[in-house]
């Protein structure tokens, strides 16, 4: 009987495992199975492709022509400024911006720009201001608005991303390409006055602090050796501070023979270099010419030797340098103060 009983409990035992197992596996089998579609579906979101878009930056920059509406209103369409920038942008990337030659010239600053409109507002395009414009811009936008000049407001980040490493204030003025004078014109004229001949100077903050004394002083007309020294750019414009506009100015290829050529039209060729004679000994009241050289190495022998004369600057005991734009300004000054003393005398006599 016991045995009996010992079977029947057995068997029962075995009829209700593969149930209760069955159930059990089935469900961990729907526990794995939510696990793994949760899984899958975050495997998925996470590797989906996006619908495939255009890349709207391999399109080609197309530059607008230059606006022509030079009216005065506010607010105007800024495409030409933006493609113009993108341009520039592209250009410094792909490291081809230094020998790109834009199709506009930017004067920068507020000194810069205001002497500009005074002068040649009909050269102008456009003025760029900053967004918030102060007080001190409130005269820039009057001359421009009485000139026609498109006046634009940007933020500065607009103008240090067109104009880098350029100390712009937050203003510039787009203008067309700066024009030179023609030296057969120069040539033409009566020798009269003073002229400046710029050989192998390259720094363009030089270049600009030499127009400004030229400017000072009285000179007629500025030649830049076409070959070795700095163009008028941005950066002449600014150290200039509007001198370039009330000054004729050339380029030459050949500074020899410019230099042949003014000695035949009646003009005296003076080279500034060590060791020439004094500027306070030598008659400067004549038809001249001041050649001034590089900076470093200074005027080159070649060029020296077609001079009618060198003249020297006089320093302190241990010293026999100054810089090339400092050198100019004191040998007009020498210039000048000669001629005043000649008119005073004449004047008396």
């Amino acid at each position: 009987m016991v045995e009996h009983r010992k079977e029947q409990a057995k068997a029962k035992q075995q009829h209700r495992s593969p149930k209760g197992g069955s159930e059990k596996n089935k469900r961990v089998s729907e526990k794995n199975a939510s696990h793994q579609r949760r899984e899958g579906s975050m495997f998925l979101s996470e590797t989906k492709v996006p619908k495939t878009q255009k890349d709207v930056a391999l399109r080609p920059i197309r530059r607008p022509e230059p606006s022509t509406n030079l009216g005065g209103a506010f607010g105007e369409d800024s495409v030409s400024l933006e493609a113009e920038s993108a341009d520039l942008s592209e250009r410094e990337s792909s490291g081809s911006f230094a020998a790109a030659q834009p199709e506009h010239d930017w004067v920068f600053g507020v000194h810069a720009v205001k002497a500009f409109l005074d002068t040649r507002a009909e050269e102008a395009e456009e003025v760029i201001l900053p967004e918030q414009a102060q007080r001190t811009h409130a005269d820039l936008i009057h001359k421009a608005q009485e000139s026609g000049v498109l006046v634009r407001y940007r933020p500065r980040s607009f103008l240090d991303r067109l104009l880098p490493q350029c100390n712009h204030q937050g203003v510039a003025l787009r203008r067309r390409r700066f024009v030179y004078a023609s030296f057969d014109a120069i040539l033409a004229e009566p020798p009269e006055g003073a002229l400046l001949l710029l050989v192998g100077i390259q720094d363009p903050g030089n270049v600009g602090a030499i127009l400004r004394s030229a400017r000072a002083f009285g000179v007629r007309a500025i030649l830049l050796s076409q070959r070795d020294t700095c163009p008028i750019n941005q950066a002449v414009y600014k150290a200039s501070v509007g001198a370039i506009e009330s000054l004729q100015i050339t380029q030459i290829r050949k500074p020899i023979e410019a230099i042949a050529a003014l000695k035949d039209a009646g003009w005296w060729v003076l080279g500034l270099a060590p060791g020439g004679r004094l500027l306070a000994q030598f008659d400067l009241c004549r038809p001249l010419v001041f050649v001034l050289g590089a900076e470093g190495a200074g005027l080159k022998p070649s060029i020296q030797k077609h001079c009618d004369a060198l003249l020297g600057i006089p320093m302190g005991v241990g010293w026999d340098s100054l810089n090339v734009s400092v050198s100019g300004g004191i040998a007009l000054y020498e210039w000048q103060r000669q001629c005043q003393e000649k008119i005073a005398l004449d004047s008396k006599t």
